[in-house]
């Protein structure tokens, strides 16, 4: 009988936190689970009675660059980037309003260094 609660609280969404959702444009190749997995492994919570919404409207992974000179050829990498508005309310107030921005040199990278910057923001 036990197992059977444990799974059943599992399953039913828990009163003592808010919500957060990302919002992300499908012409960006991220998923905004891409995003929420990230929140969750920083450990970014939203209080009860709270929701985050994080709209992303800028995203590039890592860019190499290729240049030819009369020496040859050198290469370099730009670090990738993300730009997101969050946006923190409680009940149907809007609380605040953030703009983070995050880099990295790999996808994983970029997503967890913008899930600090949220928890950053956050305190």
């Amino acid at each position: 009988m036990l197992p059977l609660l444990a799974v059943l609280a599992a399953a039913l969404p828990c009163p003592a936190r808010g919500t957060i959702r990302a919002v992300v444009p499908p012409e960006l190749g991220l998923k905004a689970e891409e995003i929420e997995t990230a929140l969750a492994r920083e450990g970014v919570i939203c209080p009860s009675g709270s929701a985050i919404v994080l709209a992303v409207y800028f995203y590039t992974e890592s860019i190499e660059e290729m240049a030819y000179s009369g020496e040859g050829v050198t290469s370099s990498q730009r670090p990738g980037r993300i730009k997101v508005l969050m946006k923190f309310r409680t009940g149907n107030r809007l609380k605040k309003v953030y703009f983070l921005e995050a880099a990295g040199n790999e996808k994983r990278e970029i997503l967890d260094n913008l899930a600090r910057e949220a928890r950053r923001a956050l305190r």
